[in-house]
């Protein structure tokens, strides 16, 4: 089962939410320190919750400890800009698959900053002469994957694998089929 973990990290406390396949969030709120990580890690362990997907917004120190800590437990940590917001992206990009996953979400799993647990070596694909790289790199995939479904979309239904995800203002009309 997939877990998804948001916590909000402030000066005192953290708040968290938990995400688990389809059952309902459940919240969870800790002192931000030591004890609070152990609290944590135990309200995880009694909901079997061993891998999650866990995003933090990056509050400064704040989450700090909080990002390090999960991530030296084996959980993958996104820590994100909460300046810098993607909206409006269309459903139908995820139908674009690439193996398991789509475009989109390779995109997002291959671009974010990360560190050998064993090397401490730190990969960041961050351009620093271009701050809108992974935007645009984002506006692109997108594109693409919406482009590719609306094509696949498009042709004859033996073809089509995905013709149930068509855009139908965006798909051709059939051909006509009269001499």
């Amino acid at each position: 089962m997939i877990h998804i973990v948001g916590i909000d990290s402030a000066k005192d406390t953290f708040d968290v939410c938990l995400v688990s396949g389809a059952n309902e969030p459940e919240v969870a709120s800790f002192a931000n320190g030591k004890t609070g990580m152990k609290q944590l890690q135990q309200w995880l362990k009694q909901r079997a919750v061993k891998t999650a997907h866990v995003c933090l917004e990056a509050t400064g120190v704040y989450g700090d400890l909080l990002a390090e800590t999960l991530y030296e437990r084996g959980f993958t940590v996104r820590v994100v800009n909460p300046s810098l917001t993607l909206a409006g992206i269309p459903p139908e990009v995820f139908h674009y698959r690439l193996g398991n996953r789509s475009a989109l979400e390779w995109v997002i799993d291959q671009y974010q900053v990360t560190t050998d647990k064993r090397s401490g070596i730190t990969s960041d694909p961050n351009c620093a002469d271009d701050p809108r790289y992974i935007v645009d790199l984002v506006a692109r995939v997108v594109t693409v994957s919406l482009e590719t479904v609306w094509i696949v979309a498009g042709l004859p239904p033996l073809y089509s694998s995905v013709s149930k995800y068509a855009i139908t203002s965006a798909s051709p009309s059939s051909p006509n089929t009269s001499s």
